[in-house]
């Protein structure tokens, strides 16, 4: 069973964007969002 996994990354500014904040930057157009998937799958 994997366990889900995700941050925030503004790619304009190289950095890690918090939930809270990513709302609000969603909409400035000089901020990059992307979600990052860092699911860890386990493999029997």
């Amino acid at each position: 069973m994997a366990q889900f996994k995700y941050v925030y990354w503004c790619v304009s500014h190289q950095q890690y964007v918090e939930l809270s904040v990513r709302r609000k930057l969603r909409d400035q157009q000089c901020c990059k969002i992307v979600k990052l998937n860092l699911t860890r799958s386990k493999t029997s």
